[in-house]
């Protein structure tokens, strides 16, 4: 079958269990090479920006926490309106 050694550590293959890499019907699966999921989004790294700056904001004093909460929830809920609406044009085929 496989020609990758087997591992070691005491754990062995029993029965319904899968080797790393393979579905349970037996195809291979292609692996990343390294990354274990880590590719962020372009957007990612404003957004973090954005939350540490509110969050800055507020632990200094310039904006009270309830203000900070309140601006951090709206723009949660905008962020995630305005994905939908993105989603919904795409699948529209607009």
């Amino acid at each position: 079958m496989s020609s990758r050694p087997r591992s070691t550590t005491g754990t062995q293959d029993g029965p319904g269990t899968k080797p790393p890499g393979r579905h349970k019907n037996g195809q291979a699966v292609k692996q990343d090479s390294g990354t274990a999921g880590l590719r962020l989004p372009s957007e990612m790294p404003k957004r973090a920006l954005w939350w540490g700056g509110l969050a800055a904001l507020a632990a200094v004093g310039v904006l009270e926490w309830p203000v900070a909460v309140v601006v951090g929830a709206g723009t949660y809920v905008a962020e995630k309106l305005s994905r939908e609406d993105v989603r919904k044009d795409a699948a529209a085929g607009d």
